[in-house]
C-alpha cells in the first residue's frame, strides 16, 4: 500500500542576501534563493523519501516558473500550484556575524498568494490521497485573503479525515499579537500536531505566565492548557541558546496531551545559514510521526535535522534520513566520507 501524501500550503518567496559578511547598505550584489516555511518543510520531507505536494499561488511569469523549478528539483509535487496574481513575494536577509544579529526585511505585499481566494483551488484534487496537511502562522499573517485560503484548506482537510500539523511561526513584522490570537483561536481547533513554544502560549494566546523556575515546569504550565483546550495530540518546539550570531545550541521538547514530556539536549553548532532551521525541525518531527516512531525518537531526529540545516546554505534542509541518523549516532564523526 502506498504511503499517503503530505500536503503543505503557504508562500514561496525569493530571498535576496548580500554576499559574504556585507550589510544590505553596502551590497552591490545579492545572492538569490527560493524559500518559504511550508515549502521548506515540503522539500525536507521529500528528501526523507515522502510523497509531498506544495500548494500555493504564483505569478505567471519567469520568477513563478523558477520557484516551481526549485520545488520540483527536490521532488515536490507542484501540479496544483495556481498561476496568476501580480507578483512573487521577496525578502531581504542580512546574515548575522559574530556579535551582529541577522536582519530580515519583507517585500511581500500584493503577492499572488496574498491576493488568492479559496475558490482558486481545487480542494478535491489537492487532498486526493492525502494523510497529512501542514501550514503555519506566517500564511495566516500574510493577508486576510491568505488566511481565508488556509482556513478553507484546514476545513477541507478535516472533512476528509486528514491529520493537521501547524507551526505558530509568529512574525511581529507581519501582524499584531491581537490579530494573531484571534486567528489562532479560530485555527487551533482543527490542529492535531502543533509546533509552538512557551512564549507563543503566554504572549500570543494569553495563557497565564508560568511560575515555574525550571524549563520543564514552564513548558508544562504554559502548553498543557493549549493541548487540553483544543484537543491537540502533541506540541513540540526548540530551546535556542545563542553564544553568538554564528554559534548556537539547540535543544527541544515534545509534550503529549497525556502530560508526558520528552526532552533532548540536542546539538551545538556553528551557523552557515540560520533560515529554515525551525522548518527543518518540524519536517524532522513529522517524518518520525509518519514513520510511527515514539515521540522521543522523533524529537531526537528533528533536532539533528535542524542542526544539520544550519550548516547548509539556502532555506531548505536537503539532508537525507541517513545523514540525520549519522549525526544522531555520531557514526561517521567528522572525517571525510569517501
Amino acid at each position: 500500500m502506498a504511503e499517503e501524501r503530505i500536503v503543505t500550503l503557504g508562500e514561496i518567496m525569493l530571498r535576496l542576501s548580500p554576499t559574504g559578511a556585507q550589510r544590505i547598505l553596502q551590497a552591490e550584489h545579492f545572492e538569490a534563493v527560493y524559500g518559504g516555511a511550508e515549502a521548506n518543510v515540503a522539500i525536507s520531507l521529500a528528501c526523507f523519501g515522502h510523497s509531498v505536494r506544495f500548494v500555493t499561488k504564483l505569478p505567471a511569469n519567469t520568477l513563478g516558473d523558477a520557484a516551481i523549478r526549485h520545488l520540483r528539483r527536490h521532488g515536490v509535487d507542484t501540479d496544483h500550484t495556481v498561476r496568476g496574481g501580480r507578483r512573487l513575494g521577496l525578502y531581504f536577509m542580512e546574515p548575522g556575524q559574530s556579535i551582529r544579529p541577522a536582519q530580515v526585511l519583507y517585500d511581500r505585499q500584493y503577492s499572488a498568494i496574498a491576493e488568492a481566494a479559496p475558490e482558486d483551488f481545487d480542494w478535491n484534487a489537492i487532498f486526493e490521497g492525502a494523510g497529512l496537511f501542514h501550514t503555519c502562522g506566517i500564511t495566516l499573517a500574510i493577508s486576510s485573503n491568505a488566511r481565508a485560503v488556509a482556513m478553507e484548506a484546514v476545513r477541507e482537510a478535516k472533512k476528509r479525515g486528514v491529520a493537521v500539523s501547524f507551526d505558530f511561526n509568529y512574525r511581529q513584522q507581519l501582524w499584531s499579537v491581537s490579530e494573531a490570537r484571534e486567528a489562532m483561536e479560530r485555527f487551533l481547533p482543527f490542529v492535531d500536531l502543533l509546533f509552538a513554544g512557551v512564549r507563543d502560549a503566554v504572549e500570543i494566546m494569553g495563557i497565564s505566565a508560568t511560575t515555574a523556575s525550571d524549563p520543564e515546569g514552564q513548558t508544562r504550565e504554559a502548553l498543557t492548557p493549549l493541548l487540553q483546550q483544543y484537543g491537540i495530540q502533541h506540541v513540540s518546539s526548540t530551546f535556542r541558546r545563542e553564544e553568538s550570531a554564528t554559534r548556537h545550541h539547540l535543544s527541544g521538547f515534545t509534550l503529549t496531551r497525556e502530560g508526558v514530556l520528552h526532552r533532548d539536549e540536542g546539538h551545538t553548532f556553528d551557523i552557515v545559514d540560520r533560515i529554515g532551521g525551525g522548518d527543518a525541525f518540524a519536517a524532522g518531527w513529522l517524518h518520525g510521526w509518519l514513520k510511527g516512531w515514539k515521540p522521543e525518537k522523533s524529537l531526537s531526529f528533528a533536532l539533528a535535522a535542524s542542526a544539520l540545516k544550519h550548516t547548509i546554505t539556502g532555506d531548505a534542509n536537503i539532508a537525507t534520513e541517513q545523514e540525520v541518523f549519522n549525526l544522531m549516532n555520531r557514526k561517521d564523526g567528522f572525517s571525510i566520507q569517501r
